[in-house]
């Protein structure tokens, strides 16, 4: 009875002082919560759940005007998009249509240091943020040629910076190893664990000539900075066993092939390329994924059916990614990606989900990407 006495004076009390009940109600949820991207052996996973995915070239998302439009356009055709963090600027003529651009994420200071531009950190993280509330994953591919001061190549009196026509590239690895580290630390944490790392585009080009030494100490600095970041490294080095004990000795997530050589002939070719991939990674005793990230995208030839063949081949051979690879994202500043796809690449976009025989591309459980 005096519990009863006590509760009810309290009420009376409560109600005297125009108070109100204690709010009552399941917890908050993060609106936007993360989802991460992981390895389970040969397979990529979402959530712990193992998933085939498919990639868009997204390259220069950073400079998309509607990257809203464009990523609610994607979520329901394709897992993830692929950005560059340092992108050229493009010309309107052939040859040498590329041009230095002053908001690569990287940039090199007056003193010769690498910098990360503040805006443009903040717009990559924007660009993070809209994908992971759609639950796309992105391959976040960094570059080091296209930032001026970071190596040899030096712009001509038009502006345009042409590959070099004897010879190799050189680059300041010390110092673009340092930028893509500071860009770890800053992405760091389970907000965007939904982002892989590819730390060199095509390494070994020309355009680079980066060596596997170059390459160890980028994935060592940017594994000090962000242990749990999974990173890769895009080649297009024919050579499938030097490929596949270097993702074995750097302890790389996935062996992240380009098409080679290009030409016709290429959606054929990459199941061929999976094989060889798997039979050496098998001998280098690294049970990791294989990333189809680049397949040719010049050689249109036969439509749809050229990318059926390859999407399916990468699929049924064991690879654990594919990528749409289309130039209309090489340059999308004043347009969105919608606007700029030709009419080839949409249908193939629209088309997708019904090759890949699934409902939808948007992933609708936990929120969590990652490799099995």
């Amino acid at each position: 009875m005096v519990v009863i006495r006590s509760w009810f004076g309290w009420l009376v009390g409560v109600l005297l002082a125009g108070g109100s009940w204690p709010a009552v109600g399941p917890a908050v949820r993060d609106p936007n919560p993360p989802f991460v991207l992981g390895v389970d052996g040969p397979a990529f996973t979402i959530d712990g759940a193992k998933r085939f995915l498919v990639f868009v070239s997204d390259f220069d998302a950073l400079d998309a005007p509607d990257i809203d439009s464009d990523f609610n356009f994607l979520a329901s055709r394709v897992d993830g998009v692929r950005v560059f963090a340092n992108w050229w600027d493009f010309g309107d003529k052939d040859p040498c249509r590329l041009r230095f651009s002053p908001r690569t994420l990287i940039g090199v200071a007056s003193d010769g240091s690498a910098i990360v531009r503040p805006d443009r950190l903040a717009r990559l993280r924007t660009v993070l943020d809209a994908a992971r509330a759609r639950h796309l994953l992105v391959d976040l591919t960094f570059a080091a040629e296209p930032v001026e001061g970071l190596s040899r190549l030096r712009a001509d009196d038009a502006g345009r910076v042409c590959p070099p026509s004897t010879g190799t590239n050189h680059v300041r690895w010390d110092v673009y190893a340092d930028g893509v580290a500071r860009v770890a630390a800053a992405l760091s944490g389970p907000a965007y664990a939904h982002v892989l790392f590819d730390l060199q585009n095509e390494a070994g080009h020309s355009m680079n000539s980066a060596t596997d030494g170059d390459i160890a100490m980028i994935v060592e600095r940017v594994h000090a900075a962000d242990a749990k970041r999974l990173l890769s490294v895009s080649m297009f080095d024919p050579n499938a066993d030097r490929q596949a004990q270097l993702v074995a000795r750097l302890k790389l997530a996935c062996l992240n092939f380009h098409d080679w050589p290009r030409g016709k002939g290429w959606g054929a070719r990459t199941a061929i390329q999976v094989e060889k991939f798997r039979a050496a990674l098998t001998r280098a005793h690294a049970d990791v994924p294989i990333y189809a990230g680049e397949p040719d995208r010049e050689a249109y030839g036969r439509g749809i059916v050229e990318f059926r063949e390859s999407l399916l081949g990468a699929r049924q051979a064991g690879a654990g990614a594919w990528t749409l690879h289309t130039r209309a994202a090489h340059d999308l500043a004043g347009r969105s990606l919608v606007e700029a796809l030709d009419p080839e690449t949409r249908h193939v976009l629209d088309s997708l989900n019904g090759i890949l025989g699934r409902r939808s591309a948007r992933w609708s459980g936990p929120a969590a990407l990652g490799v099995d």
